[in-house]
């Protein structure tokens, strides 16, 4: 089944996938179509999403992201001459090498896990590769910070109402 981009992805449409190739496939497949509904711009495509944070820091290690064709090549000759800061530190994803602060797409719940999040907006996070590569498939960090948050707001409440 090939999504267009004027049919979204929905839960519906998505529930019966089981197989990360199939995930993949129709993550790959859509990644210039407008699947994603962006909250000010209305629907984007996942190219779109991540050429909007070209410039930004990355909001795991800071560093500044960088996107696009120069940024990228299926040569590791052409990479090391590219990026030669970084010869000991350059991703490779499939066939081609990429710079470390590339701008990519993190799915903080993972879309093998929940298919249909897979194009929900407030479930993609724009980070640099390298953070999204350390990070991988774990979604430990957001489970961490959100137990921080919940202490937090424990010990906020029981401050406030302590007993007489």
């Amino acid at each position: 089944m090939k999504y267009k981009y004027d049919k979204k992805v929905t839960a519906v449409n998505t529930k019966h996938l089981y197989s990360a190739e199939e995930i993949n496939r129709i993550w790959h497949e859509n990644k210039n179509n407008p699947v994603i509904k962006h909250p000010e711009k209305g629907w984007i495509s996942p190219w779109e999403l991540r050429q909007m944070h070209e410039g930004k820091p990355c909001p795991i290690c800071g560093k500044i992201m960088v996107y696009g064709e120069k940024y990228r090549t299926n040569c590791k000759r052409d990479a090391w001459l590219s990026f030669p800061k970084y010869n000991n530190d350059i991703p490779v994803v499939g066939d081609y090498y990429y710079h470390p602060q590339y701008a990519t797409i993190d799915h903080i719940i993972n879309k093998a896990r929940c298919p249909e999040l897979m194009f929900e907006y407030r479930n993609l996070r724009v980070i640099c590769m390298a953070c999204n590569l350390e990070k991988g498939d774990s979604n430990i960090e957001d489970l961490e910070r959100n137990l921080e948050e919940t202490i937090e707001e424990a010990e906020t409440v029981l401050k406030k109402w302590q007993p007489l």
